[in-house]
């Protein structure tokens, strides 16, 4: 029996160990994202904190925007977007990516944010991202914009398939 007892302690243990690690984290130190429209024209913000002392920058190369800066550690920032930062298009690449890169590790929100409605997200860094993925949405009340997604490049030349489609050729930032 006791025997028994620490085999099934060391099994747990394993599991645990292996869960935990097999778990992706958010804080990185390279990220990319974008914005898709919201109602009324939105408010675009990114939230920084670190446990650590980093300097940052946030980049939209398509508008030439860049803001750096620097915090304490066990701190955040909110950091304002142009007000055009955002995609307005349906079906077509734009260069609206933003980048956001540090110097250590950090974690990185993001709210876009309207008169009547408001998205935020969590940002996962860009060594924590697959090449797979799914998107779940639902049909809204009538005026609502329907089903809608966004695909933003890490990488110049990024084939996508959407549906098993034909490949669509993508540049950073897209």
């Amino acid at each position: 029996m006791r025997l028994l007892k620490k085999y099934t302690c060391c099994l747990l243990f394993v599991l645990i160990v292996f869960d935990i690690k097999s778990q992706i984290s958010t804080k990185g130190k390279d990220f990319w994202l974008g914005f898709m429209d919201n109602l009324v024209t939105p408010q675009l913000q990114l939230f920084i904190s670190s446990d650590r002392n980093v300097s940052y920058t946030v980049s939209i190369p398509g508008l030439g925007f860049t803001q750096t800066g620097s915090l304490l550690a066990n701190t955040g920032t909110q950091i304002n977007l142009p007000a055009n930062a955002y995609s307005t298009q349906s079906g077509v690449v734009e260069n609206l990516g933003v980048h956001v890169q540090s110097c250590d590790t950090i974690s990185l929100y993001a709210l876009n944010y309207g008169a009547y409605s408001a998205d935020a997200a969590v940002i996962y860094p860009t060594h924590a991202l697959g090449n797979k993925y799914r998107v779940v949405n639902i049909d809204g009340n009538p005026g609502d914009w329907g089903k809608e997604y966004m695909v933003v490049a890490t990488q110049n030349s990024t084939q996508i398939s959407i549906n098993g489609g034909a490949p669509i050729n993508m540049n950073t930032g897209d």
